[in-house]
């Protein structure tokens, strides 16, 4: 089963090729059908509900070139997820640890080195530029949002 929400859910589709967990493997989707808040997922050669279940809870992985390309400015979680967050004055916050997700915005979980973890708002007045090439997203910090 897949999670509702999530970033691939809208870019699988039956006949393509995925990864289980860590398998160096890739199994093909036959069937994808909504099931509440999750998806049920079938996979060729995968025959019996005891094999089946043996695969809940195992993450499901998509070579990134399969992947359809999304308008400019948007961006998978994984894109995200490792980016280094630089100030303007070019001072270095942290890297991104998680993407949240709230309703109205994303929230970027920003780890400092000390430890510390910063929330920043995902929305254009504070996130100046994201550099995927370089690793980078640059953010303007209002007054008070690192206190």
């Amino acid at each position: 089963m897949l999670e509702a929400g999530t970033d691939l859910l809208d870019r699988v589709r039956p006949g393509q090729a995925v990864f289980l967990g860590d398998a160096a493997r890739a199994d093909r989707i036959t069937a994808l059908q909504p099931h509440g808040k999750r998806y049920l997922l079938t996979l060729k050669g995968v025959a019996s509900v005891q094999a089946a279940e043996a695969l809940r809870g195992t993450n499901l992985l998509l070579l990134a070139g399969d992947l359809e390309p999304l308008p400019e400015g948007v961006y998978y979680r994984w894109q995200i997820v490792g980016l280094r967050v630089l100030l303007e004055d070019g001072a270095e916050l942290g890297t991104v640890v998680e993407v949240l997700r709230t309703g109205a915005n994303d929230v970027y979980e920003v780890e400092q080195a000390s430890g510390r973890k910063v929330l920043i708002p995902a929305i254009s007045s504070v996130v100046k530029e994201i550099d995927l090439d370089a690793g980078v997203l640059r953010a303007h910090m209002p007054p008070g949002l690192l206190e």
